[in-house]
């Protein structure tokens, strides 16, 4: 991986905004594809709506149901109001690291790994517990 900030002539870009485009698009790609089947395979219909549960707690929610967000200190924000779960990948998302060499394996991850439906609070809860595990894990070995 290149130095900090500096210009790689074979993308005309940093390494850092490459891998945010790469990440951007390929994220938007999977949202479109992967994701959108994978609920359409586990939705089920129930008074009339189609409803997931979460893989977590077991918390049924209909797919057209939004809450608006909540800032840290309790309040409502203003933000739009957001579907109520997340689609989680079971095993993670391996870490892209270098952009041209490690697009392929996160790729590979992001679009072939198994998947969960999960509430907002139960991903965020295991979104923490994984990335303090790989921290800790990466620290460890240095």
């Amino acid at each position: 991986m290149a130095t900090r900030g500096v210009i790689n002539p074979l993308t005309g870009c940093t390494d850092g905004k490459l891998s945010s485009v790469l990440r951007s698009a390929m994220r938007q790609i999977w949202s479109r594809t992967v994701k959108k089947e994978y609920i359409k395979s586990v939705r089920y219909k129930k008074g009339g709506k189609y409803h997931v549960k979460c893989a977590c707690c077991g918390f049924e929610m209909a797919l057209a149901d939004k809450k608006k967000p909540v800032n840290k200190d309790g309040s409502v924000s203003k933000r739009k109001a957001q579907k109520l779960f997340d689609c989680d990948h079971i095993n993670g998302i391996t870490p892209m690291g270098d952009p041209i060499y490690g697009a392929g394996a996160y790729w590979e991850s992001m679009m072939t790994g198994p998947l969960q439906v999960l509430r907002k609070e139960c991903h965020a809860r295991r979104t923490a517990e994984q990335t303090k595990e790989r921290n800790s894990t990466s620290i460890n070995k240095g």
